[in-house]
């Protein structure tokens, strides 16, 4: 029959996402093309050009022309195409893309722009084509844990300044997008022994009965278990607040009586009122004041 419907695809363009740190890669399935055309001249075949940079220095004619008897160019070997079914009753056919992470450190871009070509089975050079815009996002592996947090502040309210064994004194995290991978976490300014780090979980510690009064700074590592080089480590600051309670509650009240009509007893916060005060009648100031912490 004649052949004089080009291939169509559902969507001018598509966007697959994938992870670096799946061991031996993953495909995605997605729709590919249909032609109108009946029989064989509606049976598509198909050219991936993982070259994106080339494409657009050449036309898309020369592309076909100088590459017609290939399905893939330039993929190998991070991409791996496959038509998984074919119809020829004007249906999509239903195609995959495969991501193969490399085994090496080779550094890998976050993003790849692909051109699937759709072409009818007529391989004359009459032949019709369409195609579609595949934009690749790679979630790359985090090289070195990641902080959820620059910097770290915990305030500790004490009833005394001795820290008792086994009080918490907060928790830091890090996070690996690579789940294969243990993260230690290390005090590198250790200068208060009772200090500690669970290295496992992130939780600082009081390790023994200690006597502490002071602001305190630390710098906190957190690494990958059995990776000692330099490039794999993140740091995060934490600051720990030691505040007594005595004197967060150290609040003081100032009471100006502006009425004839009340009285202020002995004690300062007890009054006495007349019955024949009016409504609406300002009888005193309050003012309520807190005293700033002494190491503030």
């Amino acid at each position: 029959s004649e052949n004089d419907n080009k291939p169509e695809f559902k969507n001018s363009s598509i966007e697959l996402k994938f992870h670096e740190n799946i061991f031996g890669g993953y495909k995605i399935l997605f729709e590919g093309a249909k032609d109108l055309d009946e029989g064989l001249n509606g049976k598509i075949r198909y050219i991936l050009d993982c070259s994106s940079n080339n494409s657009k220095r050449k036309s898309k004619n020369l592309i076909l022309k100088e590459n017609k008897n290939d399905s893939l160019i330039n993929c190998f070997p991070l991409f791996e195409f496959e038509i998984i079914s074919q119809s020829l009753i004007n249906q999509y056919d239903q195609l995959a893309l495969k991501f193969i992470p490399p085994k090496s450190n080779e550094i890998i871009e976050h993003e790849y722009n692909l051109i699937l070509y759709a072409i009818d089975y007529g391989l004359d050079h009459n032949a019709l084509f369409n195609f579609m815009n595949i934009n690749i996002k790679i979630e790359k592996i985090l090289r070195k844990p990641k902080f959820l947090l620059n910097e770290y502040e915990f305030i500790i309210k004490v009833n005394s300044s001795l820290m008792k064994k086994g009080t918490i004194l907060g928790n830091v995290n890090a996070e690996s997008n690579d789940k294969r991978k243990r993260i230690l976490y290390r005090i590198t300014n250790k200068t208060i022994s009772s200090i500690e780090i669970n290295s496992l979980t992130g939780q600082l510690f009081i390790s023994n009965d200690d006597i502490i009064n002071d602001e305190i700074h630390l710098l906190i590592e957190a690494s990958y278990l059995l990776n000692e080089n330099e490039d794999f480590k993140s740091f995060a600051k934490v600051k720990i607040f030691i505040r007594s309670i005595n004197y967060l509650n150290n609040i003081s009240f100032h009471i100006r009586i502006q009425s004839l009509f009340i009285q202020q007893l002995s004690d300062p916060a007890t009054f006495s009122i007349k019955k024949n005060t009016s409504i609406n009648e300002n009888l005193f100031q309050l003012t309520i004041s807190s005293s700033y912490y002494p190491s503030d």
